[in-house]
């Protein structure tokens, strides 16, 4: 049978308890702040990568739509030359389409 003795001798003391309690806390005190810091690279990393991508389509929408508007203005002057050239046949296409959109409209 154990005595009393030799059981006090081998328990840890509240102290003793109390230090391994601290340290504990103090491990995870400092593994928090390095899975903040983890965190926080990888969320800045991240935003970096996502402005890199919209600044790349910015770019690649600015430039659809630069030629987009050349295209349009390249047609409006043909048209307008057309009309000038031929101003017979341009009257007769707007007669034309003018009739077309009337009788698409009263059949509904």
């Amino acid at each position: 049978m154990a005595n009393v003795s030799n059981l006090k001798d081998s328990s840890p003391d509240t102290d003793d308890i109390a230090k391994q309690l601290q340290a504990v806390k103090a491990d995870l005190a400092k593994l928090t702040e390095v899975v903040s810091g983890y965190a926080a690279a990888k969320g800045t990393e991240a935003r970096d990568r996502v402005t890199r991508e919209a600044e790349a389509l910015s770019a690649e929408a600015r430039a659809r739509y630069d030629r987009t508007a050349a295209e349009a203005d390249r047609i409006a002057r043909e048209a307008g030359d057309l009309v000038r050239e031929r101003p017979g046949m341009a009257v007769g296409m707007a007669a034309a389409v003018g009739f077309l959109v009337g009788y698409l409209g009263a059949r509904r």
